[in-house]
Parts: C-alpha cells; sequence; structure tokens
C-alpha cells in the first residue's frame, strides 16, 4: 500500500506517522453459502465506494485505505458498523499499518484487534455511538483497547474488562 501522510504526529517535531490504511479479515460461519459471500463481499465494496475507499483483496481478508488522505476514524467505524449485524458473520479482525518517520528512518508499526460481532461490549459500545454520545475517534480508541481489556477479563481476579472500557468512554 502507498503509504499517505497525517496529521499524526509523536509529539516531537522531527517525527510524522505515514497512514498505511488496515487490513480487515472476516471470519464467517460455516454455514454461510458462497451466494452469502459474494453479497457480504459485494455490500462491502459498494459501502466502500461510497465513502471514496478503496478496497483491495478477496472474501475474506480485505485492505482497507482512503483514496485521497488517510483513513478517517469515520470511515473506520462506519465499516465495522455497516458489518457488526451482517449474518453469518462471526467475527472481524482489524489490523492497522503505518510508518514512524524520524531522524533515524522509517519504522514500521502495527495494531491487531480481533473483534467478536456477538460480544455485548462491542454491542453496547456501537449503541453508545450510534445516538452519539461518542465520537468515531472514542469508539475507535476503546475498540484499540478492548482486546487488552477482553484478555485481563478472562484472567480470574485481573482488573478491567470490556465492560468498564465502555463505561469509561462514556464519561
Amino acid at each position: 500500500m502507498v503509504a499517505k501522510p497525517t496529521s499524526n504526529t509523536r509529539g516531537n517535531s522531527d517525527t510524522s506517522q505515514l497512514d498505511q490504511g488496515m487490513n480487515l479479515e472476516l471470519e464467517h460461519s460455516y454455514a454461510m453459502t458462497y451466494e452469502q459471500e459474494r453479497g457480504l463481499d459485494a455490500s462491502l465494496r459498494a459501502f466502500a465506494q461510497g465513502r471514496g475507499l478503496v478496497v483491495e483483496g478477496d472474501f475474506p481478508v480485505y485492505q482497507v485505505r482512503a483514496a485521497g488522505g488517510p483513513l478517517s476514524a469515520s470511515d473506520q467505524v462506519a465499516l465495522v458498523d455497516g458489518l457488526i449485524e451482517r449474518p453469518g458473520l462471526v467475527a472481524m479482525s482489524l489490523t492497522w499499518y503505518w510508518a514512524v518517520v524520524d531522524s533515524a528512518g522509517a519504522h514500521p508499526g502495527e495494531a491487531r484487534v480481533r473483534v467478536p460481532v456477538d460480544d455485548m461490549g462491542l454491542i453496547g459500545l456501537t449503541l453508545l455511538h450510534r445516538t452519539r454520545h461518542i465520537s468515531p475517534a472514542r469508539y475507535m480508541q476503546v475498540l484499540a483497547e478492548y482486546q487488552t481489556s477482553h484478555e485481563r477479563a478472562c484472567v480470574p481476579g485481573a482488573p478491567g474488562g470490556t465492560t468498564s472500557s465502555i463505561i469509561g468512554a462514556m464519561h
């Protein structure tokens, strides 16, 4: 993918971050038919085209980027929100790539989160966004924290968890 400069910085003036889009991997039910897979693929591509996004790849693995600049939080949230209610979809994995450029050169960065679409925390987060109680940027921040919080919640006696992250998003 082509790196696109963003307005994000790492805090010092000689550092900039280049947005390289997002990978989207869909996990589907084994009961999903080929026609349903094609329908999901077609609706994803139509949605992306309507938002000015470029989708490369084929079901179930895609690369998503913005055609004319960085991939916005609003675009990312709209994509996730549009997919979570699709029949046959079990989970989606989102992976973000970027390059941090500083005086020492370019360094790759990556962040990944797996989102089960039937998770009550994701449903609550989505409802908060749909009712405009949180912004797209906050939605993505909570979603990025989701994996770590979810893993802590699965360990007996560990603090945190999805619910506490989402409740924190409301404040």
